[in-house]
């Protein structure tokens, strides 16, 4: 398994850890199961799409920048169902 599926997993469940925590200090952040689900689901998603890049795209450059698309789009489907849109 290469090092940066490590750092993935690591941070996945860092992100997935945080509500958690934050739940534990403040009565603001009330996340249910499906909000986990979701959350998983939604990092999963990611995962696999990366892990189909690495497979599809053989040069390093372009593979950083399809990274970088997918980081994008993880991180504005997560802003639109923070805010339920």
């Amino acid at each position: 398994m290469k090092t940066w599926r490590y750092v993935y997993l690591f941070l996945a469940a860092c992100i997935l850890l945080a509500p958690a925590v934050a739940m534990l200090l403040t009565r603001e952040v009330a996340w249910r199961r499906e909000d986990y689900a979701v959350a998983a689901s939604l990092l999963a998603a990611a995962w696999l799409t990366l892990e189909a890049s690495t497979r599809i795209v053989p040069d390093g450059s372009v593979w950083r920048a399809a990274a970088i698309a997918i980081g994008l789009t993880f991180l504005a489907i997560w802003a639109i169902l923070a805010v339920g849109l």
